[in-house]
């Protein structure tokens, strides 16, 4: 997160497959909206008990988000799609 903000300055992130939310919940500490997508029950409830903002969202079959983002990214999930 400290190299995306000091690179990107993002006022809204998304976080593509989330997971528990972890990087999520960092760039909600220092201020910034995030949302994130992911498909695991595990990891929705995970988040959701943090108070994140994740969906349940399969990217093979949306042609758009709900949210728009000044950086979205994806740590070992994109490669897949």
């Amino acid at each position: 997160t400290r190299f995306m903000m000091e690179h990107f300055r993002p006022s809204t992130v998304v976080d593509v497959g989330c997971g528990s939310g972890e990087y999520l919940a960092a760039f909600r500490d220092l201020g910034v909206e995030g949302h994130g997508i992911e498909l695991a029950e595990a990891g929705l409830r995970r988040c959701r008990e943090k108070g994140l903002d994740v969906r349940r969202i399969d990217l093979t079959a949306v042609e758009a988000l709900p949210w728009t983002a000044d950086v979205v990214y994806s740590f070992e999930v994109a490669e897949h799609i």
